[in-house]
Formats: C-alpha cells, sequence, structure tokens
C-alpha cells in the first residue's frame, strides 16, 4: 500500500534485505533468547516480536524464494551471480546472530545512578566516565596528567570493549556461508566478490 515502494519496486529490480528498524532498535539475538536497544517486558515476549516483524516483512517485500522461509524467515542472506562479472552476497547482520551491543562496557560502576552496575548503555556509560575525569576542571586544566592519563585508560577500555573477541556479527553457520562463496566465485574467475549488507565496514574519504 506504500506509494513510495510500488513506484521503486516498478522503476527497476529490487533486492531486499531488512535493517534493525523493522523489528526494533538494535537487536541481538547473543545471549538467548535476545532482545533490542528499545524492547522491554511490558511489550511481550521479544521471540514473538522478532517472529511477528519477519513474518510481515516477507509478505510485504519482495523475497519469493522458498529457501528464505526456513526458521519462520530468517535466513535471508543469499547469492546473486551475474555472470562471470560479479557475485553479489546479500548479508544478514542485524538479527539473528548479533551480539549484544548494548551491553555495559563497565559492569562494576554505576554510571547513571539507578543502583544497578550493570544496565548503563554503551554511549551513556562512556559520557559519564569522560565528565568524572574533567569535573570541576577549567578547560585549561584538562591537560594536566592526570586527566590525559584518565583518558588514556578510558580510551584503552573503550577498544577492548569494542574488540572483544566474542562478539559475533554473522555467526558461524553464515561466515562460512561467506568464505564458501567467496572461494566458488574466485575459483571461476567472476572479476567482483561483493558484499550487500547493513553494517558499514570502514569509512572513506574522497
Amino acid at each position: 500500500t506504500d506509494q513510495g515502494l510500488q513506484a521503486l519496486s516498478a522503476a527497476a529490480p529490487l533486492i531486499a534485505v531488512w535493517d534493525d528498524h523493522e523489528i526494533a532498535n538494535n537487536p541481538w539475538s547473543d545471549p538467548f533468547p535476545g532482545g533490542a536497544q528499545n524492547h522491554n517486558a511490558g511489550e511481550g515476549q521479544w521471540s514473538e516480536r522478532e517472529h511477528s516483524a519477519v513474518q510481515a516483512y516477507h509478505e510485504w517485500l519482495p523475497t519469493r524464494d522458498d529457501s528464505l522461509r526456513g526458521d519462520f524467515g530468517e535466513k535471508i542472506y543469499r547469492k546473486f551471480a551475474f555472470g562471470n562479472l560479479a557475485t553479489l552476497l546479500v548479508l544478514e547482520t542485524r538479527l539473528t546472530n548479533r551480539s549484544n551491543g548494548e551491553e555495559d562496557p563497565f559492569p562494576l560502576t554505576d554510571e547513571n545512578g539507578d543502583g544497578n552496575p550493570a544496565n548503563d548503555d554503551p554511549s551513556s556509560a562512556v559520557r559519564s566516565k569522560a565528565k568524572g575525569l574533567i569535573q570541576g576542571l577549567a578547560p585549561s586544566e584538562w591537560s594536566n596528567s592526570a586527566v590525559t592519563q584518565g583518558f588514556k585508560e578510558l580510551r584503552e577500555a573503550v577498544e577492548a570493549y569494542r574488540r572483544r573477541p566474542n562478539k559475533n556479527l554473522l555467526g558461524p553457520v553464515q561466515l562460512e556461508w561467506v568464505r564458501e562463496e567467496v572461494r566458488k566465485s574466485k575459483g571461476a574467475r567472476t572479476r567482483w566478490q561483493l558484499l550487500g549488507q547493513q553494517t558499514v565496514l570502514s569509512d572513506t574519504q574522497p
């Protein structure tokens, strides 16, 4: 019923894959049973919300391939081959295998003051730590050795949190599928191997 989506579908072929907001902001599946940044217990079971959103997605968008409908439609990653020019791998990075990106990076300290040290969101926790380092100091004093050392340690802690080895994005099954499809595409001497996905790999500058 959306006129913009109808016009887009009529004008060009559409290879669709969901982002997170088709369901909820920043969902995760690891740890089980999953959740999302803006999902709470008063909204019912996360699994029911997830299932309903995935079903609606397949009902309203052009994903007619029956192979996508296993596991109630969550297996949306797939391959498109364009002769020997390109292999396009469309990935799923926002729902089915993703680790909790809202996990508190400093679970032993209560940054938001609610009495629970392990439930602060990452951005607020880092801002609170940074604010504590310069509290009561004039900007001209921010370069003193204690503040400099404090920010160095905060940066190291944040980097360790970002790079923790147990994080998942694709999950082992999808990751192995990507490796195998890239191997086969290169073996067939296909010129380009392309990833279509929802997550920025790196910033590019002109």
